[in-house]
């Protein structure tokens, strides 16, 4: 697992991460059933505010020293300064449900 945090300070960073358009740099909207590449045991440390609705288990999250299983139908909010970490089974790759994110800059 890499201990590399990757910096996400703008919209335009997340979405090369995923293969997204970037089409306006302070917001995005994403749907991860659209990503053309992924990034897998990763932390991020989010320099913009993300909302997430997450139909499924996509991915397992860490925060601190603590996993979360996000399920069905949850909301997932980051700020910037957080730092979380993201592992993926090659199954939830393969198949990422459907999680729709927000991701808009603090200006």
């Amino acid at each position: 697992m890499s201990e590399e945090i990757i910096s996400i300070d703008s919209v335009d960073q997340y979405n090369k991460c995923y293969g997204f358009t970037t089409l306006h740099p302070y917001v995005s909207v994403v749907d991860m059933t659209e990503a053309k590449k992924w990034v897998n045991h990763i932390k991020f440390r989010y320099g913009v505010y993300a909302l997430w609705l997450k139909d499924g288990k996509q991915c397992t999250l860490r925060y601190g020293r603590r996993e979360y299983d996000y399920q069905d139908g949850t909301i997932v909010s980051f700020a910037p300064g957080q730092v979380v970490q993201v592992d993926m089974t090659d199954e939830q790759i393969a198949h990422p449900g459907h999680t729709l994110g927000l991701l808009f800059h603090p200006d």
